[in-house]
């Protein structure tokens, strides 16, 4: 009932759990980069072995070659293909998504509680 509780009460969550939280996350994540560059980049939770083998998976997934997307040889089918990759129908169908969830927000005549 005492507003002055009740301010209190707020910062003391918002700077205890977000501020401090941040500052103690944030010093973990200092002290494992400083490890790691002290390590050469070698992750310190990694043994050598798995470093080797981190680095064997990288070169080989660099080393396979890529597939390459073949369209269709009908026209009509060519041209839904191509469409379908573009960037463009891409952007429009996120945009038609955004919408879609922005609708379904939003209340309505004589909509009920």
């Amino acid at each position: 009932t005492n507003p002055r509780m009740a301010i209190y009460c707020a910062a003391h969550i918002i700077i205890g759990a977000f501020v401090l939280l941040n500052l103690i996350v944030g010093s973990v994540i200092n002290n494992y980069n400083k490890i790691k560059s002290q390590n050469d980049g070698i992750s310190p939770l990694m043994t050598p072995e798995q470093q080797e083998w981190k680095e064997t998976q990288r070169i080989m997934a660099d080393l396979k070659p890529k597939r390459r997307q073949q369209g269709p040889t009908n026209k009509v089918r060519y041209w839904c293909f191509k469409l379908s990759v573009s960037e463009g129908f891409e952007v429009a169908i996120t945009a038609v998504i955004l919408l879609n969830v922005i609708s379904m927000t939003l209340k309505h005549h004589n909509q009920s509680d």
